[in-house]
């Protein structure tokens, strides 16, 4: 009995601390929770978004060990997710989240696991915040609201220029034909430097729902590829 009143009840203003305005319809929720298991065990934390008002919003639901996604509407609290389980990573009391807001569709992610997921939008964009509880700290919060990625480069400049691009492994340069440039269809390239494994990563941790196409060559005996998902060099998806 005491579980359901606690889901039913709506946020009063005052506990919730708002940040920035979303304003879009897309949109991602950074941040840090300070979460020990003995205080997610006996309390809560949320993180709240598309908030009207007290009667009218969206929350994230983070409490023994689980995350879950909740809609209020008109002051009526209805479950849109599943609760699924917390990835903890070291050191065990920090959660990095996340959570993306596209058209319908809302994901939530805890130390890059996705812990839930949800589609709904019947109520309109706007304000975003957390909260805490006894022992559950939020040490950062940040909303990045997000547009159509694009994205595209020919490397048509000078050597030592990476343009929006950053080495993680390896070392890169641009090169380009010399004389022969006017004549090339692929006068200007950028190639990796040396035996040793390479990496180049552009763009930004928001980027979601992208489609990539390069043209690439190999050189010698080695072998290429695409990297998505790129947390570190170390922590990526290769194609």
């Amino acid at each position: 009995m005491l579980l359901a009143l606690a889901l039913c009840c709506p946020l009063v203003a005052q506990e919730v601390e708002l940040a920035d305005e979303a304003g879009s319809e897309s949109y991602r929720i950074s941040g840090v929770l300070r979460a020990p298991a003995e205080a997610l065990a006996s309390g809560e934390a949320r993180v709240v978004f598309d908030w009207t008002d007290a009667d009218n919003h969206y929350y994230v639901r983070l409490h023994q060990e689980s995350a879950q996604i909740f809609g209020v509407k008109e002051g009526e609290t209805t479950a849109l997710s599943r609760a699924g389980g917390i990835r903890r990573a070291a050191p065990a009391e920090r959660l990095e989240f996340s959570l993306q807001r596209r058209d319908w569709s809302v994901q939530f992610a805890c130390n890059q696991v996705v812990c839930a997921r949800a589609e709904d939008r019947d109520l309109p964009p706007g304000a975003a915040g957390h909260r805490g509880g006894p022992g559950l700290v939020f040490e950062a919060f940040e909303v990045q609201p997000t547009e159509p990625i694009y994205f595209a480069d020919d490397f048509m400049r000078t050597d030592d220029q990476l343009g929006g691009w950053a080495a993680l492994l390896g070392q890169w340069e641009n090169n380009q034909q010399g004389s022969k440039t006017t004549r090339s269809a692929n006068a200007f390239s950028f190639r990796s430097v040396g035996e040793e494994p390479s990496l180049a990563v552009t763009g930004y941790p928001f980027w979601t729902d992208y489609v990539a196409q390069a043209a690439v060559r190999c050189d010698g005996s080695g072998a290429i590829g695409l990297a998505v998902g790129v947390l570190g060099a170390e922590d990526h998806y290769r194609l």
